[in-house]
């Protein structure tokens, strides 16, 4: 769209698509301390009119990683969230001292809740129910999506059948009948079968992986209260002290592209409405 763009992180902004990459980024290094990287954003920022980005993402991993280690209530945590609020207030302090300041867009996302797991809770094991030959299985814990080799109807519903007979703290669905909301459409990139534990509990493939798992996740269902991340903005034609209900991170994405006046190429799942018609 002929804008400089600019990247400190985010995923997806080190890849080189259509051979393209944003003018400025910075390859991923979790050990740069976050005041290097408000500062990197404050100096974009400070660049002449040609050479300043129009957009800029930012991003710190910490509350993530801690959430991960040691749950989403943890002490360890809290401490976490209190040094990453540091880091933010640094940048809007330094945005205030910007000739620009009063032009600029601050939107602040996490981009998923976290949730400690249910206390006491067994996890499902797949192979204990199912054979698994012939299936590639990806399994975070709160899910496991089931991709099989060759097509096979038959066998998907009968496994499905079997997980939702001896399970009742989750489900399994075809990829044809996942809830609506999820978005899921019969592209072979969607699973075969979707396995979804329900709040606080987990499913593996195989018995091994249980040792694997952390104490705060993510990847339950969308509305599990724990799933729900944060969106907070300012700028000038948002209404300050202004409340909007639940929103998607792709209505997000098309607040970002009614500010930049760009146009959206080609159909999105996000509603245009739901935080564009915030602006005034």
């Amino acid at each position: 769209s002929g804008m400089v763009a600019a990247a400190f992180f985010f995923v997806g902004t080190e890849a080189e698509i259509g051979g393209i990459r944003p003018t400025y980024w910075i390859p991923f290094d979790a050990s740069i301390p976050g005041g290097d990287r408000v500062n990197q954003v404050l100096d974009w920022l400070a660049l002449p009119d040609s050479q300043r980005p129009h957009f800029i993402t930012l991003y710190f991993g910490s509350v993530d990683s801690d959430g991960h280690r040691f749950g989403p209530v943890a002490a360890q945590t809290g401490a976490t969230v209190s040094e990453v609020d540091g880091y933010l207030g640094q940048l809007l302090d330094g945005i205030d001292q910007l000739a620009i300041s009063q032009d600029l867009y601050v939107i602040l996302v996490s981009d998923h809740g976290m949730a400690t797991v249910a206390p006491g809770s067994g996890v499902f094991v797949l192979s204990d129910h199912v054979d698994l030959t012939g299936i590639s299985t990806v399994d975070g814990g709160p899910y496991a999506f089931m991709f099989f080799d060759q097509p096979d109807e038959d066998r998907a519903t009968q496994i499905r059948d079997t997980i939702n007979a001896n399970w009742s703290d989750g489900a399994a669905w075809l990829r044809g009948e996942a809830p609506a909301e999820w978005r899921i459409s019969d592209n072979s990139r969607f699973p075969d079968i979707i396995v979804q534990a329900n709040a606080g509990f987990r499913v593996v493939e195989t018995p091994d992986r249980i040792a694997e798992l952390p104490i705060g996740m993510h990847g339950w269902p969308p509305d599990a209260q724990d799933m729900h991340g944060i969106f907070l903005a300012r700028g000038p034609r948002l209404p300050q002290g202004a409340l909007v209900n639940s929103a998607s991170v792709l209505d997000v994405y098309l607040l970002i592209f009614e500010i930049l006046g760009i146009q959206v190429a080609g159909p999105i799942d996000g509603d245009p409405n739901a935080l564009a018609s915030l602006l005034q």
